[in-house]
This record gives structure tokens, C-alpha cells and sequence, in this order.
């Protein structure tokens, strides 16, 4: 099975050190970057926004703001 993941750059060194992890467990068997093909839409493109941008929009929303409904 191949899986396609993007990755934070910021982190792309600890994302390699779990690989090897996995790769020692024979969890992984291979891995290495992707070359860049024009035909393919890239990361940067205005439709997509990676998930870890996301999730650094949504830090300035409470924890918990999502279940509030569910709190009495």
C-alpha cells in the first residue's frame, strides 16, 4: 500500500525519525520525498490548505468551543 502524506516542514526531521521507527517494526518498508510533477496539483495550491495550517487557525478558538452543545 502507498500513502501520499504532506508533511509540516518544521517537523519533517521528527515525521523521519518516526519512518525509521515504523521502518525497524517492518511497519514501513520504504520512504523518501516525491518529485514535484507540474501536472499535479501542488501543496500550494488556493483550493488546498494543509491540515497543520488548520490546526494553527483553530488555536485561537477554545478547546472545547466544537462541544459546547454537549456541556450542560
Amino acid at each position: 500500500m502507498t500513502y501520499k502524506v504532506e508533511i509540516n516542514p518544521s517537523k519533517e526531521n521528527e515525521f523521519q525519525q518516526l519512518l525509521r521507527a515504523w521502518q525497524s517494526l517492518d511497519v514501513v518498508w520504504s520512504f523518501g520525498p516525491l518529485p514535484e510533477t507540474p501536472d499535479e496539483p501542488s501543496a500550494s495550491s488556493d483550493s488546498y490548505v494543509p491540515a497543520w495550517e488548520k490546526l494553527k487557525a483553530k488555536k485561537t478558538r477554545e478547546v472545547g468551543e466544537e462541544y459546547r452543545d454537549l456541556v450542560d
